[in-house]
């Protein structure tokens, strides 16, 4: 049985998405009391230093592809022309 504490890392990266956000109990079929276990967890995990606050690699992933998708309108369009 895997343990519910805030030292383990690998267990709770599961119930975090990629922008650092806790899922809500909908989406990862917890009860609510398991949830709470859960964001506890990760909250203490998050302000020992454990787990980032926010993940900026997510952020970072998101512009990149903005400014590719950019880029390739611009080819596209200076193509056709």
């Amino acid at each position: 049985m895997i343990k519910l504490n805030y030292k383990n890392i690998i267990f709770l990266q599961y119930y975090v998405s990629m922008s650092g956000r806790i899922f809500p109990k909908r989406f990862n079929s917890l009860t609510t009391r398991g949830q709470r276990y859960i964001s506890k967890a990760i909250k203490n995990a998050r302000i020992i230093g454990f787990l980032p606050f926010r993940y900026v690699i997510g952020n970072k992933i998101k512009i990149l592809i903005k400014i590719l998708i950019k880029i390739l309108i611009r080819i596209n369009l200076s193509i056709k022309i």
